[in-house]
């Protein structure tokens, strides 16, 4: 599939612990961009609408309405991932930004704290596609506690939260830039703000890549598989 890659949008997630602030960062995010004339869009996982299946499902689910076993749940959030995978990379070339609340990254560390494999998880979200970069808002498990609404949803407990955090530090790599939850959202606008702008002008004639796949596809297609995650971390301090 032969596909023009000059200036594709980044695809950015923002993720972290219940409560952290991200998608209010998101939103402030969008705010800016569109306020700099930058084609953008913004999505969430999960997708929560009731008009559909799965997202009343997970809704019940999240809600604490219905009960599933982990294996279930993980793959009812990753299916609704594939499902707009290709709109996803439609979009991308097109040349919009992507701010996406929530990506496969939570899909695993929630599972991993749940109890399943590491590598299991990890294995359902192959070929995804791979963020340019992971927005991660750093919070403690203890003071998501004192934040507004804490505890409406199943998983808000400070005793799961610290088992997600921990299950978090087993996905950074080298595309994960970390941002203090603390700080005041002027702040956090600007730090993220700025990777964003620089993930724009370096990936802007680049393919985009697959999560969690080696090798190569055709080298005209937009999509790049990329060798397995390293595990340096770059902060955005």
């Amino acid at each position: 599939m032969a596909t023009n890659l000059l200036n594709r949008g980044a695809f950015i997630v923002l993720e972290g612990l219940d409560r952290s602030g991200k998608t209010t960062l998101a939103y402030l995010l969008v705010k800016e961009l569109e306020q700099r004339q930058i084609p953008v869009e913004f999505m969430r996982f999960p997708d929560r609408s009731k008009d559909n299946v799965i997202g009343d499902t997970l809704n019940k689910y999240l809600s604490s309405g219905i009960e599933l076993n982990p294996e279930t749940s993980h793959m009812l959030f990753t299916t609704q991932r594939f499902a707009v995978k290709d709109q996803m990379l439609q979009k991308l070339m097109e040349g919009k930004v992507l701010i996406v609340d929530r990506y496969a990254h939570s899909g695993i560390a929630y599972s991993v704290a749940k109890g399943l494999s590491l590598e299991w998880c990890k294995a359902k979200e192959s070929g995804l596609l791979r963020p340019d970069i992971v927005l991660y808002l750093d919070l403690l498990p203890s003071e998501g506690l004192k934040r507004g609404n804490y505890g409406e949803e199943r998983f808000e407990t400070v005793q799961f939260q610290e088992k997600v955090h921990n299950a978090y530090d087993q996905l950074l790599d080298d595309s994960w830039k970390i941002l203090s939850a603390h700080d005041t959202p002027e702040t956090l606008v600007r730090s993220a703000l700025s990777n964003i702008l620089r993930a724009c002008e370096l990936n802007a004639h680049k393919p985009v890549e697959l999560l969690y796949q080696s090798g190569r596809l055709d080298e005209k297609s937009p999509l790049k598989e990329r060798q397995p995650f390293r595990t340096n971390v770059l902060s955005s301090q």
